[in-house]
């Protein structure tokens, strides 16, 4: 038959949870309020091969280049404040993913 689910709800730092964890997650939602920033390198370990990585950055002001300081911070990147500064967003934020999951000698596509 088709395989079962299984959610476990858990109340506990996300990061540490992440880290903790056994068995390497299918799937991986972050949607913090805010950067995720924080939560990547722990997200980027803790997904399994082949698994989804699903990130939602709510800090759009920051990588659409109103704060550069904070962005190169968060981030490792300056943004561009132009027209295109949402495609920019974009790219920053894949950038971060993808350097985190370097470290690790993963990738993401």
């Amino acid at each position: 038959g088709p395989p079962t689910a299984n959610v476990v709800p858990m109340e506990a730092d996300a990061r540490v949870i992440m880290l903790q964890t056994e068995k390497a997650f299918d799937v991986v939602d972050l949607d913090p309020y805010g950067t995720p920033a924080m939560l990547l390198d722990s997200a980027v370990q803790c997904v399994d091969e082949g698994g989804v990585l699903i990130v939602t950055a709510t800090d759009m002001a920051v990588l659409c280049g109103n704060n550069k300081e904070v962005c190169f911070h968060k981030y490792g990147s300056f943004p561009l404040r132009s027209k295109c500064c949402h495609e920019s967003a974009l790219r920053i934020l894949l950038a971060s993913i993808e350097q985190h999951a370097n470290r690790y000698k993963r990738h993401i596509v």
